[in-house]
């Protein structure tokens, strides 16, 4: 699993104020089961078939579309699912058929998880407080980082001005919010 900038990252959630939380429930069963996901491969041979392996294959209707169509549009003229939430992760079989070798080189390299040390985090809970301390602290040095670095890159602000960027970076409170994420993974791992 990757992080990312999401509430609940590669799933959903049923708020309070949901009137109808049995049904909503029922619909994300759907759309998260065996079925449901299908509508975003499209129909079966016509834009995907089954491999030998089980694994579901692009046709060349997708690939290759005799009309020229992209491969959206061809899956978007059977079906409604190519890109509408819920966002349901496509199989790797689907994926690398659109994708060069050296991307399905790289992925085997980088993203093998026989290759980390450990599992990476699923997501950190944080207190109130904080949260509080995030969203104040992190907001203002992400806006500081972002805007530097466009600076260090177009040559606004000369490399010599590293060490004062980084002295800025910590002085602005990144070794609080690495702390508080620190406190955090620790209650993940004691779990």
């Amino acid at each position: 699993m990757w992080p990312d900038n999401e509430v609940v990252p590669n799933a959903m959630a049923i708020s309070a104020s949901n009137k109808h939380p049995e049904e909503t429930a029922m619909w994300a069963d759907y759309w998260y089961g065996k079925v449901g996901q299908t509508y975003v491969y499209g129909v079966e041979n016509v834009t995907y078939t089954i491999d030998d392996k089980g694994e579901p294959q692009w046709t060349d209707f997708v690939l290759k579309n005799p009309d020229g169509l992209t491969m959206n549009e061809a899956r978007g003229a059977v079906t409604f699912g190519r890109s509408t939430w819920p966002a349901i992760f496509q199989p790797w079989s689907l994926t690398s058929s659109t994708v060069e070798d050296y991307v399905e080189e790289g992925r085997k390299q980088y993203r093998d998880q026989d290759q980390f040390v450990q599992p990476m985090v699923p997501g950190l809970s944080f207190t109130e407080k904080e949260n509080d301390v995030i969203s104040q602290k992190l907001n203002d040095i992400e806006t500081y980082v972002d805007e530097s670095l466009v600076n260090f890159i177009i040559g606004n602000k000369p490399m010599t001005e590293w060490d004062s960027y980084v002295q800025e970076v910590n002085h602005m409170g990144m070794d609080e919010v690495i702390g508080i994420y620190q406190d955090a993974y620790d209650r993940w791992q004691k779990r």
